[in-house]
């Protein structure tokens, strides 16, 4: 059975905590880095995990890897939230809108 298959058969907290411990105590560091990577895939629920990775790694290399997570982690979350607002902005428009025109109907 595959890592792959072992997994995905498990919680995300579970995974996380995993892939942590792999980027955390691997002797590979590219196997650190996978699990990195992995871990960003996971977005702000990994954030404190990759934090504690980087809190805890000698490697500059690895350290890099879990600022450049995070960094994605967060711009993808700003980007969330700025579509987010516009649809709410884009919503609360066209009620208005809708609302106007009730208006003059009457």
């Amino acid at each position: 059975m595959s890592t792959d298959v072992l997994l995905t058969n498990k919680s995300s907290s579970g995974i996380i905590y995993e892939l942590k411990e792999k980027a955390k105590w691997s002797d590979d560091r590219q196997e650190k880095k996978t699990a990195i990577k992995q871990l960003s895939a996971y977005g702000s629920d990994a954030l404190s995990a990759l934090e504690e990775v980087f809190n805890v790694t000698a490697y500059d290399e690895i350290r890099v890897a879990c600022v450049d997570a995070i960094n994605t982690i967060k711009r993808a979350a700003s980007k969330t939230e700025a579509a987010a607002e516009t649809q709410t902005t884009t919503e609360t428009t066209l009620t208005k809108s809708e609302s106007m025109k009730e208006a003059r109907n009457f």
